[in-house]
């Protein structure tokens, strides 16, 4: 039984990722559909709009198995984000990778990471050059486009797509690619569009500010999402970085430099920062202008959301892959996993015995519980299963 990868966020569910899926079984047929899916943790550095759970009862009608990307890669860079993506991937034995692009050329984007390897092993153990477009104001990736000579749009699929490819080719054995070409909207923009594709960041603005203005004015939304997110989107605002905002300043509060450092990518120059700036954190009213305040030419508003995340949750190292947590499944899925012959640990049931090997995710999930007041956790809920069955 072949099966087919798809990483994803799913921060919400959309119609996108839903033509992303179809097509995927409208080519591999026969494929067990797997989402590798990020936890309640954005790579963004972002709290998920809905928690782990609820986001697989939203994409679970529509694939075969989802299993929870490991936390210490879904709050990454693009690099990182890949590397453990297609890590976990292999793990599963899956043969094909589909993913989301706005070139929807693998030729292209393979030509890209071809060159993007040689680069990489040119400055594996010297980064000046990056570094020297960095301080012209440009951001890693923009910098890295500027090593590649311009040969791409700087945009966020295409960027983790010639991550993926890269890592791919890293592998023994490399998975077949298949890309799905980004429909109208680009991944950041904030406007709804007037077709059912728009970028999950437009709906999640939208179905934000609609409850705050007129709880029962939701209806335009259910255009863009299935009714499997619509169903959440009439029940609940989405989760906003605000709502961990007291944690963070009480945690940058008591933390010191040394601490600092111990965490995985600190630079000294932002552990500095950070101290620097302590006693005018006090004073700081939302996540967003505590992000300005902390923002400079080096470092990204992206980088900084995501090294706040780190400090909150003490991510101190990457660890490797121990096991990866099965969050639903049908019964398609169910035999896939039957007759799969993994290297590590895929958990169906979290307990005292194998809980060690997915610490950081439980840890994540609890912080996001504590925060949302979220009640589901990988102790409390079993695997999910299509129609919301439960394994006992």
């Amino acid at each position: 039984m072949n099966a087919l990868g798809i990483i994803s966020e799913y921060n919400p569910f959309h119609n996108g990722h839903l033509y992303q899926i179809q097509c995927a079984r409208q080519d591999h047929p026969d494929s067990v559909i797997i989402a590798l899916m990020s936890g309640d943790f954005t790579q963004r550095g972002e709290l998920a709009c809905l928690s782990k759970f609820d986001r697989t009862r939203t994409v679970l009608p529509h694939v075969d198995l989802v299993i929870e990307l490991p936390h210490q890669f879904a709050i990454q860079s693009a690099q990182y984000f890949a590397q453990g993506a297609i890590e976990a991937l292999r793990h599963l034995n899956v043969s094909t990778l589909s993913f989301g692009s706005e070139s929807g050329s693998i030729n292209q984007l393979t030509k890209i990471s071809k060159k993007l390897h040689i680069i990489n092993e040119e400055y594996k153990n010297d980064n000046r050059e990056v570094i020297s477009y960095m301080r012209r104001g440009n951001t890693y990736a923009q910098s890295m486009n500027q090593l590649l000579d311009n040969q791409f749009n700087n945009t966020p699929n295409d960027i983790l797509a010639t991550q993926y490819i890269y890592h791919n080719m890293m592998l023994d054995q490399p998975m077949t690619l298949h890309t799905v070409q980004r429909k109208t909207s680009h991944h950041h923009d904030k406007k709804l569009t007037k077709d059912p594709f728009t970028s999950g960041t437009s709906i999640r603005n939208n179905w934000s500010t609609q409850i705050d203005q007129n709880p029962n004015n939701t209806v335009n939304l259910s255009q863009y999402v299935p009714p499997s997110t619509y169903q959440f989107i009439q029940k609940q605002k989405p989760n906003s970085n605000d709502l961990f905002l007291p944690y963070i300043l009480f945690t940058l509060e008591r933390i010191n430099y040394e601490d600092l450092m111990r965490i995985h990518l600190m630079k000294e120059d932002f552990a500095h920062r950070l101290i620097k700036y302590k006693h005018q954190m006090r004073h700081i009213e939302s996540f967003d202008a505590l992000c300005l305040l902390l923002k400079s030419k080096n470092y990204s508003y992206t980088f900084i959301q995501r090294m706040l995340i780190h400090i909150m949750l003490n991510i101190q190292k990457i660890d490797e892959i121990k096991g990866l947590r099965v969050l639903g499944m049908n019964q398609k899925g169910r035999k896939y996993l039957k007759q799969l012959n993994s290297d590590i640990e895929i958990i169906t049931n979290v307990n005292k015995q194998n809980k060690h090997l997915i610490r950081q995710n439980i840890e994540s999930t609890n912080m996001y519980n504590f925060i949302t007041k979220h009640k589901e956790n990988d102790f409390n809920r079993p695997v999910i299963l299509d129609k919301s069955e439960v394994i006992d």
